[in-house]
């Protein structure tokens, strides 16, 4: 069954407005889009014999950008409507609890179509209520851009900093994987939308923070097409064939680098390699596939994420801080504090504008 669509006119909204339940409040919904307030409606709420008024702005989306457009819009009409006697009211389709939180400690009620909210009167009312699922999903705020060849973008922005242009940002990726204009567009819109970069001229990462815990919260590790394990002492001599190899044959790979950007335990952990072709990596390199006491495992894998922003360090070609860091923050407790050593340099302004 598909969902439901949020409403879209002034007709739809009030209707959805008057279904809508507050509880412990009665409600009272009016279309107001017309009045000279240019509020989007008029609602009263009535408990234990006391009413009061709220102006209404309505956002369609209630992504992070709209929310703030409508914190100032239904600020204002409130102050307009006469000595305070209207309270601010901002409606969306579905607001997290976080935003609900947000909003309430502005003085701002915030209700969704979902049935979360926070009523707020100072000195008189604070009711809230969040945990309820979208009813609206195609309203989510954040799409999910943080997997797939799209993640490539984020990941980029969050690497370099900043680019002066969305065909900068197709460059960087190119040499990693193809991704089309189109793509890139569709993921800086959501971005933009979510106030996490800006494009007043370059573009340009306002949250890393934020855009890194959404990078960790979507991670998904690359699927694997084949995997081979066995032993093989990682030496210069197997760097150089290694980066022949991938050279001559057209081919990427990335041992991970988690021994060289944290400090690690002494561990005997297995030493993960990912390429998109083990038999062009290992052509003429000599290794051990039935040792008891394997060291390393190739994982081959049509994934891109895993080469992008690859380094060069010690004569391997090595997995970047980002992709070591979200491997480490997506396994146990252990490799989640080891992680923490590189938050701070992975949000940290970049000076790396291409």
């Amino acid at each position: 069954m598909p969902a439901p669509t949020p409403p879209t006119s002034g007709e739809t909204l009030e209707a959805a407005l008057r279904a809508i339940e507050i509880p412990p409040f009665v409600v009272a919904a009016t279309a107001l889009s017309w009045s000279a307030s240019g509020s989007d409606a008029e609602i009263e709420l009535t408990w234990s014999g006391q009413t009061q008024r709220f102006v209404v702005e309505y956002k369609s989306a209630g992504s992070p950008k709209q929310i703030a457009a409508g914190v100032r819009q239904v600020a204002d009409y409130a102050a307009g409507a006469g000595s305070g006697r209207a309270r601010p009211m901002l409606v969306a389709p579905f607001l997290r609890a976080r935003q609900i939180e947000e909003l309430v400690a502005q003085g701002i009620s915030a209700v969704d179509l979902s049935g979360n909210f926070g009523i707020v009167v100072p000195k008189r009312w604070l009711v809230m209520r969040t945990g309820n699922k979208n009813l609206f999903p195609s309203s989510a705020p954040i799409k999910n851009i943080y997997r797939g060849v799209s993640s490539l973008v984020p990941r980029a922005l969050l690497t370099r900093g900043s680019f002066t242009s969305a065909t900068a940002i197709q460059r960087d990726i190119a040499s990693t994987a193809g991704i089309t204009a189109s793509t890139i567009s569709k993921v800086l819109s959501s971005l933009r939308e979510d106030l996490l970069v800006a494009t007043d001229g370059n573009i340009r990462v306002l949250r890393p923070d934020a855009i890194l815990a959404n990078l960790s919260a979507n991670y998904q590790a690359p699927i694997p097409r084949r995997r081979l394990q066995a032993k093989l002492t990682l030496d210069d001599v197997v760097a150089a064939m290694m980066n022949r190899n991938a050279e001559s044959m057209n081919s990427m790979y990335a041992v991970d680098g988690t021994d060289r950007y944290t400090i690690m335990p002494s561990t005997n952990a297995t030493t993960r390699i990912y390429t998109n072709s083990i038999a062009a990596l290992t052509a003429d390199i000599t290794l051990d596939p039935s040792s008891r006491f394997p060291n390393v495992e190739f994982i081959e894998t049509p994934d891109a994420a895993p080469f992008y922003g690859r380094q060069q360090i010690d004569g391997f070609v090595r997995t970047s801080r980002l992709q070591t860091y979200l491997e480490l923050q997506s396994a146990g407790p252990r490799e989640r504090q080891i992680a923490e050593q590189l938050r701070a340099v992975l949000i940290a302004p970049s000076i790396s504008e291409p």
